[in-house]
């Protein structure tokens, strides 16, 4: 019986070595953004510590104060609260007044939302192939979690339409500077310590410094772009000449980190603990949530551990 594919993670451990904090040769910020730039043209890259001081830089440079509403969908994370929480006030109901709202592609599959206000497109875990598939709700800035797509210790990316808003985040996150190596210290003790990770989750937010030792890390993982993309297509293709079914059709050109298959869809006698379902958009274009499992297709999950689950649901379903 086949029951703990990974511990059930969602998004892959971090592939960060002491190593990288002995690099002597490091890209500068410049050179990482300008790499994005390349694979996704007629964007404007603004790289930052983490998805969640994104998120927080967004609304600053927006003017976003504490009456004002933001929207962030129903059962959103605690690090999306906490981040638009530390400017704004987040709201799950959408209304006329948002001031901003958060449109979160979920495990990368995209979704729909129709409001007036500047629009975030939530990407952290969407795996996207090619600039075809950004702004699916032509939103004014999509961003991207480096470290739940490419397994860095931390890191995010905000993509903008706009030049003058790209060098604007900059300049913003230029003048968040307080936490330091020390901050980033705390999060690579988080790897082995609960109570380290809180604190950096706590405050990073408001984080701005992006460290040398982030920064080899982060390039690190980006040489393994071709390797992730090439091992995400094979599970998928792998998957759909099983036909197992999925609740969400996939985006072109946007490869998702999970195999979303409906709880209603599973064999009553396929053991799956009730701890590993989690809630998912039943339409691109509607609030309704239904109950799913999230099977995932990350590098952290191998090829033969596909197979075998995809066998265990097979003798499940006869």
């Amino acid at each position: 019986m086949i029951t703990n594919i990974k511990k059930y993670q969602l998004w892959p451990e971090p592939q960060f070595s002491l190593t990288d904090l002995m690099r002597g040769s490091v890209p500068s910020t410049t050179e990482i953004e300008k790499f994005f730039e390349d694979i996704y043209p007629n964007t404007y890259a603004v790289l930052m510590p983490s998805g969640r001081s994104c998120i927080s830089l967004i609304l600053q440079y927006l003017e976003i104060k504490r009456p004002d509403l933001v929207y962030i969908p129903p059962y959103s994370s605690h690090c999306v609260i906490n981040a638009v929480g530390y400017v704004g006030t987040p709201s799950p109901e959408l209304k006329d007044t948002m001031k901003a709202a958060i449109c979160f592609h979920q495990w990368g599959y995209t979704h729909k939302l129709k409001t007036l206000s500047p629009i975030i497109e939530d990407s952290v875990d969407s795996l996207i192939t090619s600039a075809e598939a950004l702004f699916p709700n032509d939103g004014r800035f999509e961003l991207l979690s480096l470290s739940k797509i490419y397994s860095s210790i931390s890191g995010g990316l905000i993509l903008c339409q706009n030049q003058k808003d790209a060098q604007k985040l900059r300049k913003f996150r230029n003048e968040r500077q307080t936490y330091k190596f020390t901050h980033f210290f705390i999060r690579i003790m988080g790897q082995n310590f609960s109570n380290a990770y809180e604190y950096w989750n706590t405050v990073e937010p408001l984080n701005g410094y992006i460290p040398y030792a982030l920064r080899a890390n982060i390039w690190k993982r980006l040489a393994m772009m071709d390797q992730i993309i090439k091992d995400r297509r094979s599970k998928i293709r792998f998957l759909e000449q099983a036909s197992v079914p999925k609740v969400l059709q996939l985006s072109e050109n946007r490869l998702p980190i999970c195999w979303a298959v409906a709880e209603r869809n599973l064999p009553k006698s396929f053991a799956i603990p009730n701890n590993s379902f989690r809630q998912l958009r039943e339409k691109t274009d509607t609030t309704k949530l239904i109950s799913v499992y999230p099977l995932p297709l990350h590098e952290g999950v191998s090829q033969e551990e596909i197979k075998k689950w995809v066998s265990y649901y097979k003798e499940s379903s006869n």
